[in-house]
């Protein structure tokens, strides 16, 4: 698959999610709703002509993100209302952080005709802060607490990972088609470098804002009255610790996510919760499966092993890290890793599990390894 056809299904993801909300409008008759080809492919075609528009203007800067994307889409559709319940409307409202499996959760609400975060983005059933509207809606933050909401967060650097092997696909094409599967010091150096480029919010005055505040509602609300400078960054690299200070709910992937019902600790550690699919089924539908994990990794080649990378990190590029996301690492219970001493990258390059790219293995295969779907919004 090319570059520019990976690069294509994140426009036709945010294209088919305003079109879906568009056809979910009370305005639209029971015709339109069984059979919305014809006004879905109006606002599908305006929509990715929108995206493209963007595209091309982003070639300019050599990628395209979800800002181009975000910014380029019209707002359409007011979602479901009436007596039918939606999210925010006798459904718990679900706040997507990003890379922390939130595409999963919308498809398997979706698949039952629940649409969630991704699936219901404009409006979303919450104010959004201004600061971060060049995100796409169902990234933005909320402005103050979420009544009946929940988030799910993640290890700080298992996210920080995840994102580089998905963006990469379509942000730097050639980047990850020369990465190679398991460890080797090429991936770590593309990697670090990926991370360091990313470490713009670490000294932004609205960041350490936050963080004096602690991440508190309150707190927050107050930095975005006196501070009007942005973060700097993409919705998938804001502290998880804005999104999740809304919610009423927050779980742990790691722990909490599961194909089979049951508890999990809370994420301050002190107490146990139902997991994510008790949840789920108790202020949902009884019937929700979490057997489909969306956007996996193709399951017979190993991934770029990341995590082996840290370790050898130049000492200031984890450092920053580690400060940039000090409060996900504090309110969420997960472990710092320590830099190394000395000056610069320390990564073992005498050792490299395979000699075949991605590219290579793609090539080979004939099928792509990181995936980008949809989730399933209609039922």
């Amino acid at each position: 698959m090319s570059s520019e056809r990976i690069a294509l299904l994140d426009v036709e993801r945010a294209a088919s999610a305003s079109a879906l909300d568009a056809d979910a409008d009370e305005g639209a008759s029971t015709r339109d709703r069984q059979h919305p080809s014809t006004s879905r492919r109006v606002v599908l075609a305006t929509l990715t002509t929108c995206a493209l528009l963007a595209a091309g203007s982003a070639a300019t800067r050599g990628r395209l993100d979800w800002s181009d994307i975000a910014s380029s889409l019209p707002s359409l559709g007011q979602g479901v209302t009436g007596g039918a319940k939606s999210e925010g409307n006798g459904y718990p409202i679900f706040l997507h952080i990003p890379k922390a499996g939130g595409t999963t959760i919308e498809n398997a609400l979706g698949k039952l005709g629940i649409r969630v975060g991704y699936c219901h983005p404009k409006p979303r059933p919450y104010a959004l802060v201004d600061r971060f509207r060049n995100y796409e809606a169902w990234h933005t933050p909320p402005v103050g607490a979420v009544e009946n909401s929940w988030a799910i967060v993640r290890d700080p650097y298992d996210r920080a990972q995840s994102e580089f092997r998905w963006a990469s696909t379509f942000s730097a094409p050639a980047v990850y088609h020369s990465l190679n599967p398991g460890y080797s010091a090429h991936n770590c150096e593309a990697f670090q470098s990926w991370v360091q480029n990313h470490m713009v919010a670490v000294d932004n005055p609205l960041r350490k804002c936050y963080a004096e505040g602690g991440y508190s509602v309150d707190g927050i609300k107050a930095c975005n009255a006196k501070i009007t400078t942005a973060l700097g960054v993409g919705s998938h690299w804001i502290p998880q610790s804005i999104m999740a200070a809304s919610a009423t709910t927050v779980f742990h992937m790691e722990d909490c996510m599961s194909s089979t019902p049951g508890t999990c600790k809370t994420v301050n550690g002190q107490g146990s919760q139902p997991n994510i699919l008790s949840y789920m089924r108790a202020n949902y539908k009884p019937n929700i499966s979490l057997d489909d994990l969306y956007n996996e990794w193709h399951h017979g080649v190993e991934k770029p092993d990341l995590g082996s990378c840290w370790s050898g990190f130049d000492p200031k590029i984890l450092a920053a890290f580690n400060e940039a996301y000090k409060s996900d690492f504090t309110n969420f219970g997960y472990q710092v890793k320590t830099p190394r001493q000395g000056e610069g990258s320390g990564f073992d390059a005498t050792r490299q599990d395979s000699t075949e790219t991605l590219g290579q293995v793609q090539q080979r295969l004939g099928h792509v390894l990181q995936e980008n779907m949809l989730p399933h919004c209609g039922g």
